[in-house]
């Protein structure tokens, strides 16, 4: 399957297709289409709206203003970047989930890790909402309490790696020979 056949096939043809099975070019070439995008994004963001320029200014112990501020440029892809992104979440969403047939596996096993964060960071942020951190607790001690423990988290973002590096290689897995429970082998059938 050559790149543009692969991006053709995951953009216009199966869009939100969750069923069957993708080949490992497909969705590799898929995901380099992807990082390309990204990368044209980034670019055509910034000659569009131009860099964001910030200022940062360092302060000591007594939190005086120590020096001339510091011009900081960061790039980014923007809302150029923002409409790639939702425009090709589907596609991509669908064609990991087909990979993912291809190789035996249920397609929602690579988000579950995604899910598992997403819980996470959400806890954690509402944690941080309650009574716990005031203003007078944050001005008083002048930190605010942890919404969760730093072994949890540490834990947590073992397993995110872990589940991340697992799903990387069974998403580099060759194709299961013949039809599995997901349909035929993409390979042996006529294109």
């Amino acid at each position: 399957m050559t790149f543009i056949n692969a991006v053709r096939t995951c953009l216009f043809q199966k869009y939100l297709t969750f069923s069957g099975r993708a080949t490992r070019p497909e969705f590799w070439k898929f995901i380099l289409f992807l990082f390309l995008g990204i990368i044209a994004c980034l670019i055509i963001n910034s000659v569009l709206f131009g860099p964001e320029i910030e200022y940062e200014l360092s302060l000591d112990a007594q939190g005086n203003p120590n020096g001339q501020p510091r011009q900081v440029i960061r790039y980014s892809s923007g809302i150029v970047g923002n409409l790639f992104g939702l425009a090709t979440l589907l596609p991509w969403l669908a064609v990991t989930w087909r990979r993912m047939h291809d190789s035996g596996r249920p397609g929602w096993l690579p988000f579950v890790p995604y899910l598992a964060l997403s819980v996470f960071i959400l806890a954690g942020v509402l944690s941080s909402l309650g009574p716990a951190n005031t203003v007078e607790q944050l001005q008083a001690t002048g930190q605010a309490t942890a919404p969760v423990s730093g072994w949890l988290a540490a834990i947590i973002a073992v397993l995110f790696l872990g589940t991340l590096i697992l799903n990387t290689y069974w998403l580099t897995r060759p194709s299961d020979p013949g039809p599995n429970r997901f349909g035929p082998n993409p390979h042996e059938v006529p294109q």
